[in-house]
């Protein structure tokens, strides 16, 4: 992976590379071609050096990390079937369910929690689940999703005065 990122990098940055904007220009308006080709080259060993003994003497860093992203990617999973699978979801309650999910991906993960020997993940999915559903059940889907929604079944519909005004 770090091999690939400095390999981007170095074309990206190099004087014949896939982009003409480099963005040392940005801070360094008369800074030379070649010069800017050297600075690139420098701040990617930089980056690898860095990123090599981050790897080396924090090993657990980089897995934390995958872990985070992996966990909270998977928060989207209810909100997105609430969207397609049921017509009560409101954007308030896909919203709160967002928030409740990554929330507690980070609480677990910066606490060390692991409740009830269930996977982390798992557990914030079922509580981010929860909200999007007592949220929506608190408030009332606007018109126009609903009518959205109602397309989704039957798409040879038409559209009503009120989804049509919403284009």
């Amino acid at each position: 992976m770090s091999l690939l990122t400095v390999t981007v990098l170095h074309v990206i940055g190099s004087k014949d590379g896939l982009s003409n904007y480099d963005s040392s220009h940005m801070f360094s308006p008369g800074l030379s071609s070649d010069r800017s080709v050297k600075w690139t080259q420098a701040s990617t060993a930089i980056f690898l050096a860095v990123s090599v003994s981050l790897t080396i003497f924090f090993p657990s860093l980089l897995l934390g990390l995958i872990n985070v992203a992996y966990f909270g990617v998977t928060q989207f999973l209810p909100g997105i079937l609430a969207i397609i699978l049921w017509r009560r979801a409101s954007k308030w309650g896909i919203g709160a369910d967002l928030v409740a999910g990554v929330f507690c991906v980070f609480l677990f993960n910066v606490v060390k929690l692991v409740p009830f020997g269930i996977n982390k993940g798992m557990v914030a999915l079922l509580v981010n689940a929860a909200v999007m559903a007592i949220v929506s059940l608190m408030s009332s889907p606007d018109a126009k999703s609903i009518e959205k929604w109602k397309l989704t079944l039957s798409p040879d519909r038409e559209l009503s005065s009120v989804a049509r005004t919403a284009r």
